[in-house]
């Protein structure tokens, strides 16, 4: 059943055509007559040429709708002038369905359906059954009708189309919308996941070196660096485990992340590290978004971190300060420490700062060398902030 329902919706203009063909040919054949005139006027070969030129058309009248339309009333207007006009029902319904269908379907309704009346006003100047006013109001009316109904039909076409591409549009935007999404949250995790591995690895393979140097001529030494290798490492471990909690799809309790309250305990790991580290911070501490907290305290690590790596020993200053613009949070080092052991970075550190702070609704002010030294330097809002675009570097 469901495939005939779906061959008879694919193939209902040919049946129609075949119906209205069937029905006008009964007529010519049966030689009917309608009010002492005949159906089909004219020789018999006449009469079946109006026949197929009425009815046929019909089969491609979506497909070709202003063909199909125009060929339907010229017919019925040029067989009127030769041999009277037709008074078949089969004609007179072809009419009003090449109207209707020019109307709906033609890319341009309005040249169209002009020449279907004019076809149709011919067609009743010759028929005598149109005489009067009132049989031309109703012949008039039918015409109407059916105008009305392919007007209707189109406007409804035009609707779904318009829908149709609307929905075609969202579901686009919606495509990237989830596609930029992803990339920021993969962004995001990349950056995270460079601010942790960055800096436990920088600050492990320092200690390493230093320890391996330490082990012969100052076993204590080499053991506080080796704690401190484990500390960092658990740390890390303990970040990294964070991370794949809020990736994961468990409802397991998420430890909070870093912010400006865990700063000291970050300073003093870096201490431990030979680092001479001074930090200043406003008390109260200011209430920031959760961005902007965690934005500040991977600067402060990045910073220091880069420290470390290409000036360990150095001594650095990390100053935070509540302005009319914010929070301002800036990290300089002198730059005096002794050689950088071999530790090469990645490139995204000071790419990441500044994305990381922009996305939180701040601004790196500062990322320079300072004489012998560097400073970062950076603006974070307080409270929530308002969501922006992110300035990207041409």
């Amino acid at each position: 059943m469901d495939r005939l329902r779906d061959l008879l919706v694919a193939r209902r203009d040919e049946l129609l055509a075949a119906a209205l063909l069937a029905f006008g040919l009964a007529e010519l054949l049966q030689r009917e007559v309608y009010q002492g005139r005949a159906a089909w006027p004219g020789p018999w070969g006449a009469g079946l040429a109006q026949v197929v030129l009425l009815t046929a058309p019909l089969a491609w009248r979506r497909r070709r709708p202003a063909a199909s339309a125009i060929v339907v009333m010229a017919s019925a207007a040029v067989a009127s002038l030769a041999w009277g006009a037709a008074e078949s029902t089969a004609a007179f319904l072809a009419m009003l369905v090449a109207l209707f269908s020019g109307t709906a379907y033609a890319r341009r309704p309005a040249p169209v359906v002009a020449a279907c009346l004019a076809g149709l006003a011919v067609h009743n100047a010759v028929d005598p059954s149109v005489a009067s006013v009132v049989d031309w109001f109703w012949s008039a009316g039918f015409a109407v009708v059916a105008v009305l109904l392919g007007a209707a039909v189109r406007s409804r076409q035009l609707r779904i189309v318009s829908l149709t591409h609307h929905s075609d549009r969202l579901a686009r935007e919606y495509d990237e919308r989830v596609a930029a999404a992803t990339a920021a949250e993969r962004a995001a995790i990349a950056r995270e996941l460079h601010d942790v591995v960055a800096h436990a690895v920088s600050v492990i393979v320092i200690h390493a070196q230093a320890g391996s140097r330490a082990v012969d001529d100052d076993p204590a030494t080499a053991s506080r660096l080796l704690d401190t290798i484990e500390a960092t490492g658990r740390s890390a471990l303990a970040d990294l485990r964070r991370l794949l909690r809020l990736l994961s799809s468990e409802d397991a309790p998420v430890d909070p992340s870093p912010g400006l309250a865990q700063l000291e305990s970050l300073v003093a790991g870096f201490r431990l590290a030979g680092l001479d580290v001074a930090l200043a911070l406003p008390e109260p501490l200011p209430a920031l978004s959760g961005a902007a907290d965690l934005a500040a305290y991977r600067l402060v690590q990045e910073a220091l971190t880069n420290t470390l790596r290409h000036a360990p020993g150095a001594s650095a200053a990390v100053v935070a300060a509540v302005t009319e613009g914010g929070l301002e949070l800036a990290v300089e080092d002198d730059g005096r420490g002794g050689p950088a052991p071999t530790s090469p970075g990645t490139g995204r550190g000071l790419i990441g700062m500044r994305e990381r702070v922009t996305m939180a609704g701040g601004t790196l002010l500062e990322s320079a060398p300072t004489g012998h030294g560097f400073r970062v330097r950076a603006r974070l809002p307080l409270g929530e902030p308002e969501p922006r675009l992110m300035e990207v570097a041409g």
